[in-house]
């Protein structure tokens, strides 16, 4: 009866929330930036090179559901066809209330995949709950690829940082030259 009732009207929240999806919004770096000016070469270049970089916006409590979702929309960027190689995914926590367990394994598989791919996953705005599990998990330690900051644009500069040592590699031979090189 009630019981019954109640976890139907449960099931079909759950089964409703995990079609709208964690992903609120999803640019690449030639529609959005850190806060850093590089110098107008640069920001050219990144500019020219946005695809490399994309950013997920998340919000909402992520569960299993709607970390599947998470994880489809980050494989379809890292897999659409004609478009030049996705290198990072900023995936921006700052508007999520909480993850559950369930959750954690859909990011897990993101991982694997990621790392199958070749792409750093650079979470952004995690709690610290957050940060430990994935920490736990093996996410940012050792030899992980994968960063996290506190800040979407912390994160999203260093991914143009890195992607401007590909780009530019003489600059960056400067930058870590010291005074000399300058």
């Amino acid at each position: 009866g009630v019981v019954g009732g109640c976890i139907a009207a449960c099931l079909m929240f759950a089964m409703s929330y995990s079609r709208i999806g964690a992903v609120r919004r999803h640019l690449t770096r030639a529609s959005t930036a850190s806060n850093v000016d590089h110098g107008a070469t640069a920001t050219a270049l990144l500019q020219a090179n946005g695809s490399a970089i994309h950013v997920f916006w998340l919000s909402g409590y992520v569960f299993f559901g709607s970390s599947d979702s998470v994880f489809e929309q980050v494989r379809g960027a890292i897999e659409a066809p004609g478009t030049p190689k996705l290198r990072y995914a900023v995936i921006d926590f700052t508007g999520v209330t909480g993850v559950d367990a369930s959750a954690i394994m859909s990011f897990v598989k993101l991982k694997n995949f990621a790392d199958r791919q070749g792409v750093t996953l650079v979470f952004t705005g995690v709690t610290k709950d957050m940060a430990q599990t994935f920490a736990h998990d093996g996410f940012f330690s050792g030899k992980s690829r994968h960063r996290s900051f506190p800040t979407r644009s912390d994160g999203i500069e260093w991914a143009e940082r890195e992607l401007l040592r590909v780009l530019l590699p003489q600059r960056a031979s400067a930058e870590t030259g010291g005074f000399e090189s300058w």
